[in-house]
């Protein structure tokens, strides 16, 4: 018996439009497992942390270290750029002094929001892993462009054009809920 090639054709698009409808249910189903975090408080501090919906499942102990990154990186992106004013130099303890105030701030709204969900997060400024990261990461020499890096409790600040410009930020993070104990170090770059 020899088949047309439409009967084969209509097989092929048969299976095909299967295997559509199959990824189609696929993503319906992790999109409806996708959750957001959201802050209750109206507080100033924690109207700046956004995680970008990284959180698979709110209510589980277990936690994403991506979602606690994407909280971090908002608040010191927030905290460094919230002041548009430049300083010079010699002021660069101030800015310091700033930028650690409102990052701890957002600190206790982040670790918060976390013993609501049942987990313990503990953040902090982590000094000696912003040390190593300014030694390897800052150039050095005569001809660089910029000043050096101070590493400061865990903030890298830099001279640039005698303007005092946070680089970076080193946090260490350690959770424990009932199903993990996790300790991280971020560092955070402001771009």
């Amino acid at each position: 018996m020899i088949r047309s090639s439409g009967d084969t054709r209509g097989q092929v698009v048969l299976v095909a439009a299967t295997v559509v409808a199959i990824a189609l249910l696929t993503m319906v189903f992790a999109y409806t497992q996708l959750g957001s975090i959201s802050f209750d408080t109206a507080d100033e501090a924690s109207s700046r942390i956004d995680t970008g919906g990284a959180i698979v499942n709110p209510g589980s102990p277990v936690i994403a270290l991506d979602t606690v990154h994407n909280q971090l990186t908002a608040s010191v992106q927030a905290a460094v750029f919230d002041d548009r004013k430049k300083h010079n130099w010699n002021e660069r303890q101030r800015v310091i002094e700033r930028v650690r105030t409102d990052i701890t701030e957002d600190f206790h709204q982040i670790e918060l929001y976390h013993i609501q969900e049942g987990r313990s997060l503990t953040l902090n400024f982590a000094a000696s892993h912003a040390h190593e990261w300014a030694h390897m990461q800052c150039p050095g020499g005569p001809n660089r462009m910029f000043g050096q890096c101070q590493p400061v409790n865990g903030i890298i600040i830099q001279s640039r054009a005698e303007e005092a410009t946070i680089v970076a930020i080193a946090v260490e993070v350690q959770v424990i809920s009932p199903t993990e104990t996790t300790n991280a170090i971020f560092i955070i770059t402001i771009e």
